[in-house]
């Protein structure tokens, strides 16, 4: 789609309309990932994804927003030209979760090894490649997550993060997400009340977590009170404020009122 000039012309032509037609205001470019060939990256593409951005800037007028979605890890942040793309875009989504998973089984250096996937020590080890290429941190809004990410354990009777996991294995899917490896926040509050769970504050990582049916499954995540954290580490590090994913997961308008800054 970004590798040559036409197929950049034909994509903002139609996105344009798109826009038009529904009355939207903006646009969030969020590609996973460029140059990624396991997701059909190509080598070109860092430098035609700032083209294309830059293109849709020169097409758009002034007040049609535009953000451009980071990957969080430098593995795939290698394929992003974000100090190029800084003059083009509104702000950027850093994707701040999902930093682990049940996945990280398949990842050497990583193992059957449980960790929260929004632990804001890894977060702060995320944003440094930006630091060091000069991106703008005003321009930068760091992700939240609404979500929780879920483990099967191996010993029920060992449900601390360090703990081990059954490979590949996520924790028992909830009512209305119906996926194994995550739960809605939503989710989360409900099996708090069913199960009389006592989540444990990790204030270093500003996370939470507990485990459910019977220990035998693990879930971290954030609420309201890790979330006001996150907020509050968003600000003293003079990022431009925050995102949210996914609205959807949760139902108490009060907090995402807090912190869709």
């Amino acid at each position: 789609m970004v590798s040559t000039a036409a197929n950049r012309a034909a994509f903002i032509s139609s996105l344009a309309a798109f826009m038009e037609t529904y009355g939207f205001q903006g646009a969030d470019i969020d590609w996973e990932y460029p140059s990624e060939p396991a997701r059909g990256g190509r080598a070109g593409d860092a430098a035609n994804f700032v083209l294309l951005v830059k293109e849709l800037r020169a097409a758009f007028k002034p007040e049609v927003g535009i953000s451009v979605a980071l990957a969080p890890d430098y593995w795939y942040l290698r394929g992003f030209r974000p100090k190029e793309m800084e003059p083009y875009v509104d702000f950027f989504g850093f994707m701040s979760y999902d930093l682990h998973g049940p996945w990280d089984s398949y990842v050497g250096a990583l193992g059957s090894i449980v960790r929260p996937q929004t632990d804001i020590t890894d977060v702060k080890k995320d944003l440094l490649p930006l630091v060091y290429d000069g991106v703008d941190f005003g321009k930068i809004n760091l992700g939240l997550a609404y979500y929780g990410r879920t483990y099967t354990l191996s010993d029920p009777e060992c449900g601390d993060v360090g703990c081990q996991f059954v490979s590949g294995k996520g924790g028992a899917s909830g009512r209305c997400t119906n996926s194994s490896g995550i739960l809605s926040l939503m989710e989360i509050r409900r099996l708090i009340a069913s199960e009389g769970a006592k989540p444990y504050l990790n204030s270093t990582a500003m996370v939470k977590y507990f485990t459910y049916g019977g220990g035998s499954n693990w879930v971290g995540y954030d609420d309201h009170e890790t979330l006001e954290m996150k907020r509050a580490f968003a600000e003293e590090s003079c990022l431009g404020g925050t995102m949210i994913w996914s609205v959807d997961f949760d139902t108490e308008t009060e907090s995402k009122r807090k912190c869709a800054t």
